[in-house]
């Protein structure tokens, strides 16, 4: 083993891996939330917003480990080679996180954005309703779910053609995805400015999948960052 960094970027995704995530995108983004949602209204099943969510990552975490199980593998091969590497880049890529989220709340004073982020305010909501539910979802769910979409299939693919591409479009989908039914239900566009918010995570997470080629990476990230936010409701 070597803590050695890695000179450039590599997909460890294969093509079957890779169509798998293309196909499972959409259906996890729009067409698995609504199904649900169809499925709870026709047998009129009872779940409060916790409960939901969670059944919602868990069958997508579910559905990553059957199908994407040997990316998994390959890349905990990878953090295995390179821990300190990995370690040093996510804890890099924390500050950095750290500053952006700052910047970016400067910023929207000086703007004049006051748009309130609906989607925190949810998960909060969550929280206090069930928050071992809602901890389970945050920090370890979404993260296994959202990392191998966002950074393995959409980043990997789009990083081999074009790097600006790929940092541009997986940060601006990743906003959208947390704010798009947000905006279909109260139907205000401006609550778009809301993938403001979600910049800082989307291209750090980003960066350190680009600088590891490490899926667990980003996901280690992300999921002490939810905990983080998680522990910031109790306090």
């Amino acid at each position: 083993m070597t803590d050695r960094p890695v000179s450039s970027f590599s997909n460890l995704l294969t093509k079957r891996e890779t169509v798998f995530l293309l196909i499972y995108f959409p259906m996890h983004v729009a067409i698995l939330p609504l199904m649900l949602t169809q499925i709870q209204a026709r047998w009129r099943l009872v779940y409060d917003s916790s409960a939901f969510t969670l059944v919602y990552y868990a069958i997508g975490v579910v559905l990553i480990l059957i199908f994407a199980n040997s990316y998994l593998r390959r890349s905990f091969y990878a953090l295995c080679d390179r821990f300190a590497f990995c370690l040093a880049m996510a804890a890099l890529g924390f500050l950095l996180y750290l500053l952006l989220i700052n910047v970016i709340a400067v910023s929207e004073q000086l703007i004049g954005i006051q748009q309130e982020n609906l989607n925190d305010t949810s998960i909060s909501g969550m929280a206090m309703q069930d928050y071992g539910k809602t901890f389970a979802l945050a920090v370890f769910l979404a993260p296994l779910v959202e990392e191998p979409l966002f950074r393995g299939m959409l980043f990997g693919s789009v990083r081999s053609r074009n790097r600006w591409c790929a940092y541009i479009l997986t940060v601006l989908l990743f906003g959208l995805y947390h704010i798009w039914q947000l905006v279909a239900v109260l139907k205000d566009l401006s609550y778009l400015l809301l993938i403001i918010d979600y910049i800082p995570g989307g291209l750090v997470l980003c960066w350190v999948y680009d600088r590891t080629s490490c899926i667990w990476t980003p996901i280690a990230l992300h999921m002490f960052i939810n905990y983080l936010g998680m522990l910031s409701l109790v306090h």
